[in-house]
């Protein structure tokens, strides 16, 4: 699993990917991330998703995808 920042027809490949195997970053602190406009994107592009499904891209998958289980 790797993250992305944008990426408008991963999310449109979300049921064959399934939700477990995408993950949301914002590259910060690095000066070509999005941030401080993660809402934004998180918004404009998983949006329409259920919250359970956006809850899983940009939190929950992160830690089961490291040591951190």
């Amino acid at each position: 699993m790797r993250p992305y920042q944008s990426d408008r027809i991963g999310v449109k490949l979300l049921d064959d990917l399934g939700e477990d195997n995408i993950m949301w970053g914002s590259d910060f602190p690095h000066p070509d991330g999005i941030w401080p406009d993660s809402q934004d994107f998180i918004q404009r592009e998983l949006g329409h998703l259920p919250e359970a499904t956006r809850r899983k891209i940009v939190r929950d998958n992160a830690p089961s995808s490291t040591a951190f289980r």
